[in-house]
């Protein structure tokens, strides 16, 4: 369940949102993105490896042929620990980079432009995220580890429905269906050459 999920350094400095707003109608959309899973997997394998993750064009400034937006994705710290964390990283990409990027809500433009600096949105949600969806799972898992109950998938989920948005009733959770599997696949798969582990 997911691609490129180990981060070096979970607090170093980058890009986590545009500065400007652009387009007023789009500020705020919500997406749901579920990212291409390798292309030497198996069909019968590809949902078990597909990382889910949660996207907000915060200053609306995606285009018909750029989706630009911040990422809060469910990543570990280290191949040999998988304890995990919430990342918070700008992105531009085209919009076929990923296999699914679906909008599913808008947070009200006037909650975002309180803030003024349109990052301070980005890394306060960040901190709620943190606070009441990471923590509430973990504690829920006993720990931070990652597994069939703390993991990219019932992540995304959680802090979907904590911004008070649907998640996709058509999107399957494998933890939901199978929770050996997960387990399974962080022992066996997890570590696998195609996890980067970034490097300083």
């Amino acid at each position: 369940m997911g691609n490129n999920l180990i981060k070096f350094d979970p607090y170093m400095s980058r890009i986590i949102c545009l500065q400007e707003y652009a387009d007023p109608q789009q500020i705020g959309t919500v997406y749901f993105v579920k990212h291409k899973a390798g292309s030497n997997i198996a069909p019968n394998e590809i949902s078990k490896h597909t990382h889910y993750g949660l996207a907000i064009d915060i200053t609306g400034s995606s285009t018909k042929r750029t989706f630009c937006a911040t990422h809060y994705d469910l990543c570990i710290e280290k191949s040999t620990n998988h304890f995990t964390y919430i990342d918070c990283e700008f992105k531009e990409r085209p919009w076929d980079y990923y296999y699914e990027v679906r909008e599913i809500g808008k947070i009200p433009s006037n909650e975002i432009q309180k803030f003024y600096v349109p990052s301070y949105f980005a890394e306060d949600l960040r901190f709620k995220l943190i606070n009441n969806v990471h923590y509430a799972v973990s504690m829920k898992n006993q720990g931070t580890k990652w597994s069939s109950m703390l993991n990219c998938q019932t992540f995304t989920r959680a802090a979907i429905q904590y911004l008070g948005f649907d998640f996709p009733s058509d999107i399957i959770i494998v933890s939901d269906c199978l929770p050996s599997m997960v387990d399974i696949y962080m022992s066996s798969r997890l570590t696998a050459a195609y996890v980067k582990e970034q490097k300083k």
